[in-house]
């Protein structure tokens, strides 16, 4: 696995008049790196941190009646920032995300969900030559095989399930 540049997400995160952090930053960054591909895989890429809070905002207009982890309003995100989503998958394992995209070619939005109703959302960009560039925005970009994307995933997540990958163009 290599690093290919660093991500934190933390010192972008934007607060309400109560103090409270509001949700969405990595879902931000990682709608931004996805709709940049192919440029967003190079080390001199640098992301638009206000599109991103701009992302992040989308968590509070007048779609909230839908949860924040639902197919749908995670969808129709995508969409409004110009990203078709091809296919939807729900899993209730981190394992199984993992097996299920072993060998398919895409860029994929992620969203790893826990059980106290948060989430964290992750972009992955698999070529058909099967490299993995995985982008956590609380850590980087990495370049990766198969294995090391299973390995991460399982690691660094095992408390977040049920899953969603939506792949778009």
């Amino acid at each position: 696995m290599k690093k290919l540049y660093d991500c934190n997400s933390e010192m972008h995160c934007i607060y309400d008049n109560d103090g409270q952090a509001i949700y969405g930053i990595a879902s931000g960054l990682t709608i931004q790196w996805l709709t940049n591909l192919p440029d967003s895989l190079q080390p001199h890429y640098h992301i638009d941190i206000q599109a991103a809070i701009n992302q992040q905002t989308f968590s509070f207009n007048q779609f909230t009646f839908v949860t924040h982890r639902a197919h749908t309003f995670h969808a129709y995100k995508l969409s409004l920032c110009n990203l078709t989503p091809l296919e939807e998958v729900g899993i209730k394992n981190l394992y199984k995300l993992s097996a299920l995209l072993k060998g398919k070619p895409g860029a994929y939005y992620l969203i790893l969900s826990d059980s106290e109703d948060s989430s964290h959302a992750l972009g992955l960009n698999i070529t058909i030559e099967m490299q993995y560039y995985l982008l956590d925005p609380d850590s980087g970009l990495f370049l990766m095989n198969y294995e090391e994307f299973d390995e991460y995933l399982t690691t660094n997540f095992e408390i977040h399930e049920p899953s969603v990958f939506i792949k778009v163009a």
